[in-house]
């Protein structure tokens, strides 16, 4: 039986991409290893994220570049707090909600 299904997204900086899902969008930490990091929504570990470094050799051949060209959707109850919170953090919208 499948427990959850998610995207692993090969990234070059892991720690800007863990930052934002947590900071902002407040997903917990589940795994992390330098190389591989994985977050989920709070109390439902179906709802999950993960990354790994662009390259790493755990990757097949010509699956480790940088990922393009992917839209992660993420639903929110209040888009007015998490917008506030991405801009209190540092961070800049792509598109302006």
């Amino acid at each position: 039986m499948i427990r959850s299904v998610f995207p692993v997204l090969s990234v070059e900086d892991i720690d800007t991409c863990r930052d934002f899902y947590r900071d902002v969008l407040e997903m917990e930490l589940t795994f992390e290893c330098g190389w591989y990091t994985s977050l989920a929504v709070p109390g439902d570990v179906t709802n999950q994220v993960a990354f790994v470094l662009a390259g790493h050799p755990s990757v097949p051949d010509g699956y480790g570049l940088p990922a393009a060209g992917c839209l992660v959707t993420v639903d929110v109850d209040d888009v007015d707090e998490v917008h506030r919170r991405t801009l209190e953090l540092g961070h800049t919208p792509v598109l302006d909600i």
